[in-house]
């Protein structure tokens, strides 16, 4: 008996009536992997389930492809961190985005389909990074930047058919957020530093090479030359994650344990092909931020005869250490010194100096701020803080250490070294 539905169009898909009544529309998405895909939707009428297939058709005729199955943004992220960015990012980039996951997108955009997540969405997140956390613009930028990335991937991996979050805005940057210390200020600290020698030649260096917390403490001795008045910043020190090294079994680890630190086989989470040296657990000497972080800076004459003393100071110890990384900056046994540490000794310093708390990292904000004032050359400024732009990288080729000296002398007048 013929059916008393009209025959639809050739890729329009088709809908058939349930047996509780409803219906069920399905399209077809041709062959992946030698199998064939398909769409299914349902509704209550025939009519709400082909207004959904005339959606997904138009759909599939902008995009090319679709995914057969819809995901939930929290199940995607948590995929997304664990198999893609963590075999893409760097150990510190990988930890903050893993905290903007969980702490802010998650929480923020609640709980949500990938192919629902749509503008009202991202706003919730923004709201409740600022208004609910009370955290800055920055954060929430940075939230909707993650989040763009990782929506990014689902896209090539036709989990959703576009990017919400890089098509709409992200809330601007906030101006101003990191404070540079006044020369004053820094006059304050590094005289309470400079009492005590290793001390001292620790935040000497912060200032004058305008160098990271991670590329400080992960300066070795090899890559100093005292006598020319130069060192390489080629390694920096960072702590990196553990993975379970065992298998996940009924949503547990098969050691039992649910922190991966725990787990006796644990390994270290690395991106395959990073240049690193495992030091101390999951400290490692891998590369600077980025290519342009690996450079030369001259050392200001100050900075030189504060590392001449720290040198002989290192060789009268050394016959004590327990372990030899050729670290500049160590603990008495020679071991590396944990960046958490090295944190709560800045922290310490800034209340001994009674200046205003901030991060050890604006040191550079400070050594930055100092140089524009002195009207450096930019492409000189670029060159000591490791800063690389396609437009820098392609205007200027080289800076003379003759260049950097004058920089960094100009530096140490404002701080009232020479």
């Amino acid at each position: 008996m013929p059916s008393s539905q009209p025959r639809r169009p050739r890729g329009t898909g088709t809908v058939t009536e349930r047996p509780n009544g409803t219906f069920m529309g399905q399209i077809d998405l041709g062959m992946q992997d030698g199998k064939r895909r398909r769409k299914t939707v349902y509704g209550p009428t025939r009519k709400s389930v082909q207004t959904q297939l005339n959606k997904i058709r138009q759909q599939l005729d902008e995009h090319g492809d679709l995914p057969t199955s819809d995901m939930w943004l929290d199940q995607w992220l948590r995929t997304w961190l664990t198999t893609i960015a963590v075999r893409r990012l760097k150990p510190n980039t990988y930890r903050s985005y893993k905290t903007a996951v969980e702490k802010h997108i998650i929480p923020g955009t609640g709980k949500v389909r990938l192919s629902k997540l749509g503008v009202e969405h991202l706003d919730r997140m923004h709201a409740y990074v600022m208004d609910e956390r009370g955290l800055s613009r920055t954060t929430a930028h940075n939230a909707h930047r993650i989040l763009s990335v990782a929506l990014n991937d689902a896209v090539k991996r036709n989990k959703v058919p576009r990017n919400i979050a890089g098509i709409e805005k992200a809330p601007p940057v906030a101006e101003n957020e990191r404070r540079a210390m006044t020369a004053a200020e820094a006059i304050k600290v590094l005289s309470v530093a400079g009492q005590d020698l290793r001390l001292g030649s620790r935040w000497l260096a912060a200032f004058l090479l305008g160098a990271r917390q991670g590329e400080c403490l992960g300066l070795r001795w090899q890559h100093l030359d005292l006598e020319l008045g130069r060192a390489d910043i080629a390694w920096s020190l960072q702590r990196v994650p553990w993975r379970h090294g065992c298998e996940p079994i009924d949503k547990a680890w098969t050691c039992g344990y649910k922190q991966a630190a725990r787990c006796p086989n644990r390994q270290l989470t690395v991106p395959p092909g990073m240049a690193h040296h495992v030091v101390e657990e999951n400290l490692i000497l891998t590369r600077p931020k980025t290519t342009g972080s690996i450079r030369s800076v001259a050392l200001y004459e100050p900075l030189r005869l504060a590392l001449i003393a720290r040198r002989e100071q290192v060789a009268n110890e050394r016959a004590g250490y327990t372990v030899d990384h050729d670290l500049v900056w160590c603990r008495p046994d020679g071991g590396p010194i944990d960046p958490r540490h090295d944190w709560q000794a800045w922290v310490d310093l800034l209340a001994a100096a009674e200046v205003t708390r901030v991060t050890g990292h604006e040191t550079r904000h400070t050594t930055a701020t100092l140089l524009l004032e002195e009207q450096v050359d930019p492409a000189v400024i670029m060159e000591i803080l490791g800063h690389s732009t396609v437009v820098v990288t392609q205007g200027y080729q080289h800076v003379s250490l003759a260049l950097q000296q004058d920089a960094l002398k100009r530096v140490g007048r404002r701080l009232e070294l020479a």
